[in-house]
């Protein structure tokens, strides 16, 4: 029995060195971090797992950069290219459109005004020498007003002062200025009266204020067949508005509405 027990325990302890062997042959580690396998392999696989890595590719290179592009400055120089063509530009500045004045003007004679508070006094037709010394005398300028006028008119003024009285007549005549708009009255050609006395009262008001109105007569299904009346319709609010408008065009047929515009009159 103690000869049996002993031969098991070698045993054992050859089959765990056997096992240790083999790990460690198994795991035994390369240069290049490779395991080597120790199993029988082919002599294409032992030089394959023997073989150096690969070297890895090249990244691509960056793509070249362009220079930054020169931008201009309004003064000119050397980054001009923007704004124009910097120093030594041949390009002329926007000229100011002045009257012709002083010693431009060579007309023979001329008919003369000279600006006062009070109002301008006419000085009648005289040489132009004459009341370009006239207006030298005051301290003024003698600036053309009307050149193709017979004789031309000029006037006797300050130039600055005839420009600021010029540029406020604009802006005054801008603010005062009232864009017309285009109203709109709609009505069926069977209303009532007091509803076309209220169509009639807007329509009054609008012309009255400078507006245009479009009166429209609206039509449904088999109502279209009673256009005739619409016609009648839109003559007796033209006759309503006692002379104060003026019609633009005939009646016009728009699908399912019948359209008249009227407009001030006079306008």
């Amino acid at each position: 029995m103690e000869c049996r027990s002993s031969m098991s325990t070698l045993a054992v302890l050859v089959i765990v060195l056997a096992a240790l062997h083999c790990s460690t042959a198994f795991l035994q580690p390369l240069s290049d971090s490779r395991l080597v396998i120790a199993v029988k392999s082919s002599p294409e696989q032992r030089a394959y797992m023997s073989s150096p890595s690969p070297p890895k590719p090249a990244a691509p290179a960056a793509p070249a950069q362009r220079p930054a592009p020169r931008f201009s400055s309004p003064q000119g120089g050397a980054n001009s290219s923007m704004y124009g063509r910097g120093r030594g530009s041949t390009r002329k500045p926007v000229e100011e459109d002045k009257p012709m004045m002083n010693s431009e003007i060579r007309v023979p004679k001329v008919r003369v005004s000279i600006a006062k508070p009070e109002g301008d006094e006419q000085l009648g037709i005289m040489d132009t020498a004459e009341a370009l010394a006239k207006a030298q005398e005051l301290g003024v300028d003698l600036i053309m007003i009307a050149e193709n006028a017979e004789p031309p008119v000029c006037k006797i003024i300050d130039f600055g002062k005839l420009k600021y009285m010029s540029e406020k007549k604009k802006k005054d005549s801008k603010k005062n200025a009232k864009q017309s708009e285009m109203k709109e009255v709609k009505m069926s050609y069977k209303i009532e009266d007091h509803d076309y006395q209220v169509r009639l009262r807007n329509a009054k008001k609008f012309i009255a204020q400078g507006d245009r109105v479009k009166v429209v007569v609206q039509f449904r299904g088999r109502e279209q067949q009673h256009m005739d009346l619409g016609h009648e319709l839109l003559t007796k609010i033209v006759a309503d508005c006692e002379g104060t408008v003026a019609t633009d065009g005939r009646p016009k047929r728009e699908g399912n509405r019948l359209s008249l515009i009227l407009a001030p009159k006079g306008n």
